[in-house]
């Protein structure tokens, strides 16, 4: 929710004023704190300081008669005053509350005596053991033996360490004052702020302004709205005219689906579209963030060494442009720059990566193609040409010659159907109809029509798949999928198949079907799936084939908005793992 200027304002000051109060309240409390802990510090470390003189003059040597120092301690005002006398390793040399004192533990680890050791005086608040109760510790370090001065932390104790709030009071009081006159000092300059808001809102809505309170104060702020109201009379009139000629171009603009920015003679962009934006950063290995930085693209330079020669022509001619092909992480671009007879100029870039790919794919495809008509279609016509110049040929192999023709066109006829099928699956894959299918039952299927290949190989086929599973695909696709998978397997793996089932949830089924012979090279691997790739050319021509089964499981694949892997097992051989989307 939007707020007014007036709440702004005053939410920024009323946060500024917040902050530095409550940093001087912070700031106060610590030294308050501080100031309060000190005090007590000196009061104990004066008592510290007194039972060193008597410490110094009542024990002699080694002679530590502790009855002076009690007697002194007994006429401290102080009663709850407790007296710790330590030696440099921690032992406690005399307690005043504590009589067993030279049974007490080593005082070395205590936080008070740690840091008067280091510092030369310490203190803290933590819990007597030996008194089971809470003190306020101070120690002093003087040259042979510590003095620890200690207070029980009760409510006396804790009345000393209070902080005074009148302080606090005192600043509460001043920031309740001060917030009542920023209430009222950005009440004015809000009212201003508010008038001109009313006006930009139906200014920018193009309704009329007529009603509106337009009075502004005599000051700064006043002057720089009238300027504005007078100004909005002279922008809507010319506005209007602009704004037809406008739309035209940005429309036209952005229905581009080249990218196009029109410069000034020094470079800098009068207008672009987002498409010159997106391509320019395809073609530049850093980051684009204007138009201009197209020109510190290096493979740009042609361009723009054409732009500086034309503009730095003497005489006046009709435009020129310069024409350039960029190819660059994987992607083509065609760049023009057309310069006008003003010296400013446009620079248009479109994407022709699908168009040179489809054309390079289709003279792929061809090429392969007709290397693939040619090897049967040449193989008939010697064997008919044979036979036609010995008509004296013996029948049997004559029969023999005929045979094999004919085994060339069931070849071709397997060459054309693939292709038509591969070609319907990419172009018209929304002529193929879905329904309910069981791939267990395909599988079964494929394996009988299979059956004398595996007989005749003795190859061993495991099935482990769930006979109930189901999927929404078309019963065709999903059979060739399984049967180019198993034919394939039969012809170039070893003895035995396996077909499994590997997942099945809600969305998706996945199969693995592996064999095991030896696998391919893994520089193989990435184009197993590309049409008419073969991995021994000769070995696949003698088993036979047409070097489209592959493409057509992935394509089939891919239209059942599943995917397909390939990999070569460790244990041998080589494995498909692949998945349908369920519905």
């Amino acid at each position: 929710m939007k707020h007014s200027y007036r709440k702004q304002l005053f939410y920024n000051f009323f946060i500024l004023f917040f902050l530095f109060v409550l940093t001087v309240i912070v700031f106060q409390y610590q030294r308050e704190v501080k100031s309060k802990r000190e005090s007590l510090e000196n009061t104990l470390d004066n008592y510290a300081s007194i039972v060193d003189n008597v410490i110094q003059k009542r024990w002699a040597g080694s002679n530590k008669n502790i009855d002076p120092l009690k007697q002194f301690l007994e006429f401290v005002p102080d009663s709850e005053l407790r007296v710790t006398v330590i030696d440099k390793k921690g032992d406690v040399c005399f307690d005043n509350r504590y009589t067993s004192f030279f049974e007490m533990d080593n005082h070395k680890d205590r936080p008070e005596v740690i840091a008067s050791l280091k510092n030369g005086k310490g203190s803290s608040i933590r819990y007597s053991n030996s008194l089971n109760k809470e003190f306020f510790y101070y120690a002093r370090a003087f040259p042979d033996y510590i003095v620890r001065a200690a207070l029980p932390y009760d409510t006396t104790t804790i009345d000393i360490l209070k902080v005074d709030n009148l302080f606090f009071y005192s600043m509460l009081s001043l920031f309740l004052i001060v917030l009542f006159i920023l209430y009222f000092i950005t009440g004015q300059m809000g009212a201003s702020i508010s008038r001109l808001r009313n006006f930009a809102v139906v200014a920018s809505s193009n309704k009329s302004i007529d009603g509106l309170d337009l009075h502004f104060p005599s000051s700064e702020l006043g002057d720089i709205s009238k300027k504005i109201v007078q100004m909005y009379g002279v922008i809507q009139r010319n506005n209007e005219k602009l704004e037809t000629e406008k739309k035209k171009l940005y429309d036209h603009l952005h229905v581009l689906q080249s990218g196009l920015a029109v410069f000034s003679f020094d470079k800098k962009e009068i207008l672009s579209n987002s498409h010159f934006m997106l391509f320019a950063g395809m073609l530049s290995t850093r980051s684009i963030r204007k138009s201009e930085d197209i020109f510190k693209i290096d493979e740009v330079k042609p361009i723009i060494d054409f732009i500086d020669e034309k503009q730095n022509r003497t005489e006046i001619s009709d435009f020129s442009r310069e024409k350039l092909q960029i190819a660059k992480f994987g992607k083509i671009f065609n760049l023009q720059a057309i310069v006008f007879e003003d010296n400013s100029f446009e620079i248009t870039i479109q994407d022709v990566s699908e168009q040179e790919q489809s054309r390079k794919l289709k003279r792929e495809i061809t090429g392969n193609l007709a290397h693939e008509l040619k090897t049967p279609v040449t193989t008939i016509q010697g064997y008919l040409e044979t036979i036609l110049e010995n008509r004296d040929m013996d029948s049997s192999q004559m029969f023999s010659f005929l045979d094999r023709a004919f085994k060339q066109t069931q070849r071709l006829g397997e060459l054309i159907s693939d292709i038509s099928l591969l070609s319907k699956i990419e172009e018209a894959d929304h002529l193929y109809q879905k329904e309910a299918l069981l791939p267990y039952q395909i599988i079964h299927r494929v394996m009988n029509d299979l059956d004398y290949n595996i007989r005749e190989k003795d190859i061993e086929v495991e099935i482990s798949v769930n006979h109930d599973s189901t999927l929404i695909g078309n019963q065709g696709l999903v059979y060739a999928i399984f049967r180019n998978l198993i034919e394939n397997a039969i012809k170039y793996g070893g003895k035995k198949i396996t077909v499994q089932q590997i997942k099945e949830d809600q969305d998706m089924l996945m199969y693995r079907l592996y064999d095991n012979g030896k696998g391919v090279e893994e520089s193989h691997l990435t184009r197993l799936f590309e049409r008419f790739y073969r991995v021994d050319e000769g070995r696949n021509r003698r088993i036979g084939g047409t070097g489209l089964g592959l493409a057509i499981v992935k394509n089939a694949v891919i239209m059942h908005h599943g995917s397909i892997n390939v990999k070569n097992r460790k244990e041998g051989g080589l494995e498909f793992i692949f998945s349908f989307k369920r519905s």
